[in-house]
């Protein structure tokens, strides 16, 4: 253990071959190389080596506060994302600059007009998840009417087929080879950026092209996004949204219409799989919630209003309790630090360092749940008379609960 800077101990070798293996060990067991370091440190800012930076991380809700708050040209989310999605080359060639140098488009679609629309998409996408589960139970029927599936598999059939409903619209959704496509691109981009974070940086520009090219599924997607683009779809689904949210000539270009596509297709490919994967696991570990909740959905259930899950205050809770247990990464509010970044507690920051939050860590903290590593499905269930103006929702987004990235940056 030694010193990165003035109040940042470092938890492994700063040695290159040193880093190396703390950077691959990172990747197996990430959560327990942070609960060991966390537990040492405290509430002091703390590192662990990386082949090309130091992992700065935060657990003190100020300093978590001061990361959130921070500006993106000091602490920056998009040099961070860079670094580790390598945009460039698993993107289409998408990249963030001054073309939507604020993030105005991805914004606005998702934030205004998905929001918008969701009511009128719910019974298409009722429709497609009953299509799915009667596809994919009829496959390998076994006997007296049971059949046998994956529960990740069909997690990621399911979400995959609403994402390109979403995205895309109904003709790609129900397009076998666009979506076999779209799995299979999505597969090459974690397995690739993975990689690449182990090697040095001059070879990156030279093994991700490789890599993204192997199968083809990122060209392949683009084909057959192209066609739809260039058509501008009167339909509503976010290609339009894109399209319509765009307002200089740059930001019209059939290609990066294209490319913006297909890295909003890369950001919701494996966040709702993975927590509907442990929501179904924790249902079958725990079935004595099965009861409560398939009763509270009959009750208050109601598919007419804005908010149809408004008063499903047992599953909001469930689904918070599973997410909280079983993050879908080791950290959670990734910034790069562009310049020396000092913490008001005078923790120092050198420039080129990654700063985060390790989230399974922090949501795993005795101080700030009670018997944290007990899987409780109700805990986040208010009286009604509680002295607080309102519940804590799934999709809340608090220093203690960072599933969702900052405030300023949620995913």
């Amino acid at each position: 253990m030694s010193l990165l800077q003035k109040g940042v101990l470092i938890f492994g070798s700063t040695l290159l071959f040193g880093k190396w293996l703390s950077s691959v060990r990172f990747v197996f067991s990430g959560a327990d190389l942070i609960s060991e370091a966390a537990e040492k440190a405290g509430e002091a800012p703390f590192a662990i080596p990386a082949l090309a930076e130091y992992q700065v991380l935060v657990t003190s809700k100020e300093g978590i506060r001061e990361l959130t708050e921070c500006d993106e040209g000091r602490l920056s989310f998009h040099k961070a994302m860079e670094d580790r999605l390598l945009h460039k080359h698993t993107m289409f060639g998408f990249q963030h600059n001054d073309i939507d140098p604020h993030d105005s488009i991805p914004n606005r679609v998702l934030k205004v007009k998905l929001r918008t629309h969701l009511p009128h998409l719910e019974g298409k996408m009722q429709e497609m998840i009953g299509e799915v589960f009667e596809e994919e139970l009829g496959r390998k029927p076994i006997a007296d009417g049971w059949s046998s599936v994956s529960a990740f598999y069909l997690a990621k059939i399911m979400t995959g087929r609403i994402n390109n409903l979403i995205l895309f619209g109904e003709d790609l959704a129900r397009d076998q080879e666009f979506a076999e496509a779209a799995m299979r691109y999505s597969h090459d981009v974690v397995i690739t950026m993975e990689i690449c974070r182990q090697l040095p940086s001059f070879c990156v520009p030279i093994v991700a092209p490789l890599m993204m090219g192997w199968s083809g599924a990122m060209k392949k997607v683009a084909r057959f996004l192209t066609p739809l683009v260039e058509r501008r779809l009167q339909r509503p689904n976010c290609i339009k949204w894109v399209i319509d949210s765009c307002h200089t000539p740059r930001q019209r270009t059939v290609t990066r219409i294209v490319q913006q596509m297909i890295a909003l297709l890369m950001a919701s490919a494996h966040q709702m799989p993975m927590a509907l994967f442990y929501a179904i696991f924790s249902l079958c570990i725990y079935p004595e919630y099965i009861a409560p909740l398939c009763a509270e959905i009959a009750q208050n259930f109601n598919a007419d209003a804005e908010d149809s899950c408004k008063n499903l205050p047992l599953l909001d809770s469930f689904l918070r309790e599973s997410a909280r247990l079983n993050p879908l990464d080791a950290l959670s509010i990734q910034r790069k630090a562009l310049i020396p970044f000092t913490f008001l507690n005078g923790s120092h920051v050198p420039a080129g360092n990654l700063v985060a939050v390790p989230q399974q860590t922090l949501m795993r903290n005795y101080q700030l749940y009670t018997d944290a590593d007990r899987f409780d499905g109700f805990r986040f269930v208010r009286p009604r008379n509680a002295d607080e103006e309102a519940e804590i929702r799934f999709t809340d987004v608090k220093w203690e609960f960072p599933y969702w990235g900052s405030t300023r940056k949620a995913w």
